[in-house]
């Protein structure tokens, strides 16, 4: 073999290997964008002021999640986090552990959003549990909106709607991490045997002193998810489910759905000093279940009855199942005006629709599974002396 032509064969291997070696690189790098990277998001439970709680669960839904994630506790200790006014604005579960999740594999970017599924267990500073939200009894809801922007870094805030509406974002001027340092706070609020307005209804279970928010519109208790406000962030399409059981939200045709799940299991102990020198134990078995897409297989009619003297108006909350349509239909006769429209957890209108009589039926035809979405409706009779009949049914996956 001449020496040009070993040199020539050493060239064409040289190029060979770079070729395969360039090929293994790209490949991977499609395999890796293929799969998508994720990260975990932290959230931690404290009581209305500064108290952590183990024992709560959370949802995760939106972003390119076929389903949602959820996460339970069932430890059950609890501690002061820090100083500092309340409701306490930020978390530590760095050094801290009590009250503390991790949600793991969540895809890079997106915006999700979380809820509270399952509430602390009750306690003899709290007899009746703890709502899903903060600001009494009948609090309305709680949720955080979670941006993770593509280089992985997460920016949340948590929106909670009072009984009497007023709502309150935290944290104040900025947003949490989602990390161990700095989680994403949700404050649920202790039911007890307090008074807000002394007519024993859903806004009169609290614990401590009532505060100027505390009480729910009279008008709308009647058509208030049961046996609170928010139950129905607990809502599934056909039951609203509470610590200590299940309540029946509505008529209901039932559905079903068809989906698999992946869980993994954890079990921890941690050991934390609250401030005074207070040592609190706790261990639990934390849950990560990832289930498929629900498909819709079926759906649920709701149907809510009510009788109005002169006019009426009303918003029901509703959370999707699996993804698909969802339609609501307002049906009443001897009425001089109707209208019935479907909001978006922001409160941005999908769609409306205004009639005179009979029924006025609006249609959302593409849900994601686990939407939140609020129906609101108003009408007018021609009679505005005697109570008439009236009825919201909405169906949905």
């Amino acid at each position: 073999m001449t020496p040009i032509t070993h040199r020539l064969r050493l060239l064409i291997s040289a190029v060979v290997i770079v070729t395969c070696a360039s090929a293994l690189v790209f490949g991977g790098a499609r395999g890796v964008a293929a799969t998508g990277a994720t990260v975990s998001i932290t959230v931690q439970t404290m009581d209305s002021c500064k108290q952590a709680l183990d024992g709560a669960g959370y949802s995760l839904s939106g972003g390119s999640l076929g389903a949602p994630i959820t996460a339970t506790s069932t430890a059950t200790g609890k501690g002061s986090v820090a100083t500092g006014a309340c409701p306490l604005q930020q978390g530590n579960c760095a050094t801290f552990h009590i009250g503390c999740l991790t949600l793991a594999g969540v895809p890079v970017p997106g915006v999700y959003r979380m809820h509270v599924v399952t509430t602390p267990p009750a306690n003899v500073a709290n007899p009746q549990g703890y709502a899903a939200c903060q600001g009494g009894s009948a609090c309305q809801r709680e949720e955080a909106t979670i941006t993770v922007a593509a280089n992985g870094s997460v920016q949340a805030t948590v929106t909670n709607v009072y009984p009497d509406g007023f709502v309150l974002t935290t944290p104040a001027g900025g947003g949490f991490a989602g990390s161990a340092a700095d989680p994403i706070v949700f404050h649920l609020f202790g039911l007890g045997a307090g008074s807000c307005d002394g007519d024993g209804d859903s806004d009169d279970h609290l614990t401590g002193s009532p505060s100027t928010h505390c009480g729910y519109p009279e008008a709308q208790e009647a058509s208030a998810c049961q046996p609170y406000p928010w139950s129905c962030a607990f809502d599934t399409g056909t039951t609203t489910t509470t610590t200590g059981g299940t309540t029946s939200t509505g008529s209901t045709t039932s559905s079903s759905t068809t989906s698999s799940t992946t869980t993994t299991s954890s079990t921890t102990t941690s050991t934390s000093t609250a401030p005074g020198g207070v040592t609190t134990t706790s261990s639990g078995t934390t849950s990560t279940s990832t289930a498929a897409p629900a498909a819709c297989v079926s759906q649920a009619t709701i149907t809510w009855p009510w009788r109005a003297t002169g006019s009426d108006s009303r918003t029901k909350h509703v959370r999707t199942v699996a993804a698909g349509a969802l339609s609501a239909t307002l049906s009443a006769t001897g009425t001089t005006s109707m209208r019935i429209g479907i909001q978006d957890a922001n409160g941005q209108t999908l769609v409306s629709r205004s009639g005179t009589h009979g029924s006025v039926t609006v249609t959302v035809p593409s849900l994601p599974a686990d939407s939140s979405v609020f129906v609101v409706e108003s009408l007018s009779f021609a009679n505005t002396t005697t109570k008439s009949s009236y009825t919201l049914a909405v169906t949905h996956c």
